[in-house]
């Protein structure tokens, strides 16, 4: 991950002062902000230069970290680097699983308090309620699951995200990564229905759905990016399935070797449907 975010920097413009303002005119950065009562409830936002209420559309970051760690930070180039290509960016903290008070549902509310608290900003940030949301692993599978449940999205990209939480190989892959150990109901839970709730292949909808897998993935099958994409394609479904042969789990390559072809797949999909 260090090498795409070394990346993302070489395209950040250094030439504007981020400035604590809600003056459409100046790139402005926002760090920290409750979006609800919990600790883990903060939210960074970044502003772009000459945005407006029409024009500005708005991507939401969701950080990976396995449901039990991760951080709003993981994503703060990639904040900058929309920014200073025209979006306004956001990414936020969520509750850590924990497998009693905090499964998948108060993750996913928390997801929706804070896309509440950026929609009633909007007009003072002067951006737009038009919101896409990217998540990478944990991230991906959350991305997943809250834009198929909500209305509040436009297009979900989701970057090794699980998307079948009762499928036996990512059960496996995961406990190999666990030395045995099933730590899928920390997210799930361990109701009788939790498994299927949980996952956000039993939910699609026509929401344009950009899905990467990479092809040597220990942790997250690639397969089931796959299936995401047969079902989605079945239904006549928006949706793109980029599998990258020579990636693990860290699709962008560890020395960032695929990160300007994925950016490229990214970016063309912000543009052609956050609309």
């Amino acid at each position: 991950m260090k090498f795409l975010l070394l990346f993302l920097l070489l395209f950040v413009s250094c030439g504007d002062e981020i400035d604590n303002s809600t003056d459409p005119t100046v790139q402005t950065e926002f760090l920290n902000l409750s979006y609800g009562s919990n600790e883990r409830n903060k939210l960074d936002v970044s502003l772009p230069k000459n945005r407006s209420k029409e024009n500005t559309k708005t991507m939401i970051f969701i950080h990976g970290g396995g449901w039990l760690s991760g951080s709003k930070e993981d994503f703060s180039n990639w904040r900058e680097y929309y920014s200073n290509i025209g979006f306004a960016a956001v990414s936020l903290n969520y509750r850590y699983a924990n497998g009693g008070d905090v499964t998948f549902p108060q993750i996913i509310e928390d997801i929706d308090n804070a896309i509440k608290f950026v929609k009633k900003n909007s007009d003072n940030w002067h951006i737009s309620n038009n919101f896409g949301l990217l998540g990478i692993s944990a991230g991906g599978h959350l991305s997943l699951l809250y834009g198929y449940t909500f209305e509040n999205v436009k297009l979900i990209i989701s970057i090794v995200g699980p998307v079948d939480l009762s499928d036996e190989l990512l059960k496996q892959y995961l406990k190999n990564k666990n030395n045995g150990y099933d730590a899928l109901p920390i997210i799930t839970g361990t109701c009788q229905n939790c498994e299927y709730n949980s996952s956000p292949i039993n939910f699609i909808k026509n929401i344009p759905t950009l899905l990467i897998y990479g092809k040597l993935d220990d942790l997250v099958p690639y397969q089931q990016g796959e299936t995401l994409f047969n079902k989605l394609k079945e239904n006549d479904y928006t949706s793109r399935l980029i599998l990258v042969e020579n990636a693990g789990h860290n699709v962008f390559g560890e020395n960032g070797e695929n990160t300007t072809v994925l950016l490229q797949y990214i970016n063309d999909w912000i543009i052609k449907y956050l609309k």
